[in-house]
């Protein structure tokens, strides 16, 4: 579904936001200067994922903390939704290879990167448990910020792409769900859904309280710095 307008309604505009903002968004990030794993990440509650170099290309893996299952995809490069069947166990309708993998299971697929995961993970609790802020870049808003887990059922959803601006001032992401989100800074975001024919749906600004609302005229010019930094990574 591509979100073209939010409702006049209050509670039916309500009702749309929180829809909107629920599920998989980037929650926070982390760049790293890292061999095995170029980027750390989190799009749902207990569960966290890293990006890194392959032969093919780049790949992702995302690991839950709770049900000790693990995302695989070893290759993020082929750009078809023509996915035929939703998967069952992972939100997206790209046609790429994705597995779920038990923990003994990824320890062979994956070695050092999922030690990696880990070693993030055990970083980020232990900063928390000491009452410090990881070192992260968190988006402006995330929905249901104090929840840990999500239930076993909830499928994953992944980092497909990632486009930082040179000079500093943003990160797109493109996820397997079919949303982008550009972080901007603590208080400002940009989202958008779209569907799988690669209709964009309208764009909204979320701040950091969670209001939303519809991105109209573009007055920062931040959508036509996008624009540059994809029209530059596409063009290698």
């Amino acid at each position: 579904m591509a979100y073209v307008a939010l409702p006049q309604k209050e509670k039916i505009r309500q009702q749309f936001v929180e829809e909107f903002l629920r599920g998989g968004w980037v929650r926070f990030y982390s760049f790293t200067q890292e061999d095995s794993v170029v980027m750390y990440y989190s799009l749902q509650p207990g569960r966290y994922g890293a990006m890194f170099p392959t032969e093919a290309g780049v790949g992702t893996a995302v690991l839950d903390i709770f049900s000790k299952l693990v995302l695989y995809v070893p290759c993020m490069n082929n750009e078809s939704t023509n996915r035929n069947q939703p998967h069952p166990h992972v939100q997206t309708f790209y046609d790429e290879e994705v597995r779920i993998l038990s923990l003994p299971e990824a320890q062979r697929y994956l070695g050092n990167v999922l030690r990696c995961i880990t070693g993030f993970i055990d970083e980020i609790t232990r900063l928390r448990a000491e009452g410090l802020t990881p070192a992260a870049v968190h988006s402006a808003y995330i929905h249901q910020r104090n929840v840990e887990s999500v239930p076993r059922d909830t499928k994953f959803v992944y980092v497909r792409k990632v486009f930082p601006d040179p000079c500093g001032t943003f990160t797109l992401f493109r996820l397997s769900n079919l949303r982008s989100q550009v972080v901007c800074n603590a208080m400002l975001d940009i989202r958008w859904q779209s569907d799988r024919r690669h209709h964009v749906g309208q764009k909204y600004y979320v701040h950091a309280d969670g209001t939303t609302e519809p991105f109209v005229v573009d007055n920062t010019g931040v959508l036509s710095q996008v624009e540059e930094v994809l029209n530059n990574n596409y063009r290698r």
